[in-house]
């Protein structure tokens, strides 16, 4: 009989879990349903704009961690603000789309102070970076490396995250994540799910 009764208890554990599975995106539905297959679209769809604008602020002398740190601010930012990369005409480079393709689902969450916010980033500073009351929680913070960029000038201007700064760091052996501490002060990572 209490074998029964736990039978029972689990069958209705497991059937009222299912609906907040489903709910919270843990459990995706089949894709050959409609309903599986329009989330399979919108996924592929979210997946290839975001790749494709990380692609497209990449050169083509970025470093492997460099192209993974640009895939997590263009990841991000999706999350945040996907309208600026829906239905956006981009070129890149087939090579390096390879690679952010290859890195997308790695790329961890950004929190700034414990929230997800918005990363402005720009291809190069003129040695130091700007604030702006749009992104309150960015800080300025020095550059040096960004006069190695072949697009440097003392008129450049850069909120946020320099992408040539990034590069120069990762080139010179720190990860993705270790070079955008530099520029993201309160910044935590959290695992890709």
């Amino acid at each position: 009989m209490k074998f029964k009764i736990l039978l029972f208890l689990c069958f209705f554990l497991l059937m009222a879990a299912v609906p907040l599975l489903l709910a919270y995106g843990a459990v995706r539905p089949a894709a050959n349903t409609e309903e599986g297959a329009a989330a399979t679209e919108t996924v592929t769809n979210d997946t290839e704009a975001v790749c494709n604008a990380a692609a497209s602020l990449c050169k083509k002398d970025y470093c492997e961690e460099t192209i993974k740190a640009v895939t997590t601010i263009a990841k991000n930012n999706y999350r945040l603000k996907p309208d600026e990369y829906k239905n956006a005409d981009y070129n890149s480079d087939k090579e390096i789309s390879e690679i952010v393709a290859e890195c997308y689902n790695s790329c961890p969450e950004i929190y700034i102070n414990n929230e997800n916010k918005y990363i402005p980033c720009s291809p190069c500073s003129c040695g130091l970076t700007d604030t702006d009351e749009s992104y309150p929680y960015i800080q300025a913070v020095a550059s040096p490396w960004d006069c190695f960029c072949e697009d440097y000038s003392d008129s450049n201007t850069c909120v946020g995250v320099s992408l040539s700064g990034i590069n120069y760091l990762c080139s010179n052996g720190m990860t993705a994540q270790e070079a955008l501490r530099v520029y993201l002060s309160g910044v935590r990572f959290a695992d890709a799910s």
